[in-house]
């Protein structure tokens, strides 16, 4: 075989060609995921390029717009530094410059004091968060990053550990919703910004304040929400974000559960009370694929459960990948492909875990009763010691004996939610309860 010099030429140039051919393929891609709105991924595989000051000018500008888009303002100003400095200015005339890109990441970042590194577990790059002045918030979310990182992962990978290959998340935190909008208008991006947080491509927004109301009032919503937003982050990467709601929705529901011990039995509650209102409202939430409003969120939870409960977690995934890149193909085929499954036959298992679930019924029936009365406070009690692993129960049953003098009781069942780590609800702390329980020891009528 011949290995002259001349031999080599070839070989280099043959090479040089084939890597040429590689970056092509890969610079498509990316420009059609970002044509599909898929930012988050298109950034994440711009990272498998390298870092921003080896790239060339095309990668720069590519990274700089993905990274825009997905919330990922500190590598978007890098990119969009380093494709000006090389020349690339613009791909094409419907996408912004990266001089306007860095011009509004720069505007947008100074509203910022300073950025805090959390990781997660070993392997997983976790989160930067950045801070717009020290708050309560920061440090609820610190506290809870980890958590909601990892059982959202659980989730959404099927392993505590999330892929080494994922980019970290950018958390950005403010004092109240208007000013998380002020932000995203400096951007020129949108998010919804209604509710308690937002996520965009693979950035999480949290606000203090809602209407002048805080925006987390359990001792677990903040850890629940932020799991919630990290799951939707995670669908992102995965290019599943144009599934149907009740699915996207549904499970990043589900991540709530494994964060917050009140949520899965408040949850059926809302779904049993939704139902009872709107008969329809499962195959309604099932056929229609646009936004419903969040009275039927715990619908959307209870479908979504009803999926992972009975084909296993993967089949979630399953049936968004295959929803979200086939959005033209009929709801029945999609199930009947992933899950050998009818819309009607999942409503009906759908129907059948609500009926089982008798502690969610029983908190349905128990709230419309006077709070402050006898029956509610018997009734709490007995629920309570029927459904043990419900601490929920306990926690309204407490209140409710503390109500109407029976303290003795009463502190007899917080302290046995204390024992367990309880925190409390959404209603209040143990905290709370036992300020409670003072002033009202006074009259206490326990035997």
């Amino acid at each position: 075989m011949r290995t002259g010099p001349s031999c080599i030429a070839w070989a280099a140039v043959i090479g040089g060609l084939v890597a040429s051919a590689a970056w092509s393929t890969e610079i498509s891609r990316v420009g059609s995921l970002m044509s599909q709105g898929r930012y988050a991924q298109a950034y994440a595989e711009s990272l498998g390029w390298g870092p921003t000051a080896s790239l060339r000018g095309d990668q720069a500008y590519l990274r700089a717009h993905a990274a825009y888009h997905a919330l990922a303002l500190d590598d978007a100003r890098q990119a969009a530094q380093r494709a000006r400095f090389l020349g690339c200015e613009s791909h094409s005339a419907s996408w912004l410059p990266v001089s306007e890109i860095d011009r509004r990441v720069t505007a947008a970042e100074r509203l910022f004091e300073k950025a805090l590194y959390v990781s997660v577990s070993e392997g997983a790059s976790g989160y930067t968060i950045f801070v717009s002045r020290a708050s309560e918030l920061a440090d609820h979310v610190v506290r809870h990053a980890a958590a909601a990182y990892q059982e959202a992962s659980k989730l959404a990978h099927g392993a505590a550990s999330c892929p080494a290959s994922l980019p970290p998340l950018r958390i950005y935190l403010f004092r109240s919703n208007h000013d998380a909008r002020s932000f995203l208008s400096v951007l020129g991006l949108h998010a919804p910004t209604t509710g308690s947080a937002a996520s965009l491509g693979i950035g999480v927004l949290l606000w203090q304040e809602s209407g002048g109301r805080p925006s987390y009032p359990s001792p677990y919503s903040c850890g629940a929400v932020l799991a919630h937003e990290v799951l939707h982050v995670f669908q992102r990467f995965r290019g599943v974000e144009g599934a149907p709601q009740w699915l996207t929705e549904g499970t990043a529901q589900i991540a709530e559960d494994l964060v917050d011990p009140n949520h899965r039995i408040q949850t059926m509650a809302g779904a049993i009370r939704a139902c009872e209102s709107h008969p329809q409202a499962l195959a309604w939430s099932l056929s229609n694929a646009e936004h419903s409003g969040f009275e039927l969120y715990p619908v959307h939870y209870l479908l979504a459960l009803t999926v992972m409960e009975t084909y296993g977690p993967r089949a979630l995934g399953a049936l968004m990948a295959r929803t979200s890149t086939r959005p033209q193909e009929p709801l029945t085929e999609a199930l009947w492909t992933t899950l050998r499954t009818t819309p009607e036959a999942l409503v009906s298992r759908a129907q059948e875990l609500l009926a089982s679930e008798e502690a969610a019924r029983a908190l349905v029936e128990l709230s419309r009763l006077d709070p402050g009365s006898e029956d509610a406070a018997h009734g709490f009690h007995g629920a309570s010691e029927r459904w043990p692993g419900e601490p929920y129960l306990a926690y309204v049953a407490a209140r409710s004996l503390a109500h109407v003098g029976r303290c003795m009781e009463a502190t007899a069942l917080l302290s046995r939610l204390e024992d367990c780590g309880y925190r409390g609800c959404v209603d209040g702390t143990t905290d709370d309860l036992r300020k409670l329980l003072e002033g009202r020891r006074v009259n206490d009528r326990s035997d």
